[in-house]
């Protein structure tokens, strides 16, 4: 199974490819698990696996569900993980439209020399 997501993802094979088990799909026999490359600079993909391990796929759909719920969901989650912690605001916490900037203010030019 390694070698096969080794393969698809095109991960170099210097370096060790690593599995664990993250449980159980709800309910379900299906199992979720995370394969990691520590040389791949912290490539982590999460990846279902069908209950004989002959199957692999990214989505395992749910089709007792409604997916413009599912997707609300994952938006309100997105949302509130953006919004954690102490971050800078303005305006209304309840606004009907919601901004996030994302800036980079770490300086990219060389530090200058100075003579001592």
């Amino acid at each position: 199974m390694t070698e096969y997501v080794r393969k698809r993802y095109k991960i170099p094979a210097p370096g060790p490819l690593e599995v664990s088990e993250l449980g159980f799909v709800q309910g379900s026999c299906y199992r979720r698990l995370l394969f990691a490359a520590a040389e791949q600079r912290g490539f982590r993909i999460e990846i279902i696996a069908s209950p004989d391990f002959r199957f692999l796929m990214r989505e395992l759909m749910d089709v007792n569900t409604d997916p413009a719920e599912e997707e609300r969901k994952r938006q309100q989650a997105l949302l509130a993980k953006l919004a954690e912690g102490k971050v800078p605001t303005l305006g209304p916490r309840e606004a009907r439209v919601t901004l996030t900037v994302f800036s980079d203010f770490e300086c990219r030019t060389a530090p200058r020399w100075r003579p001592p």
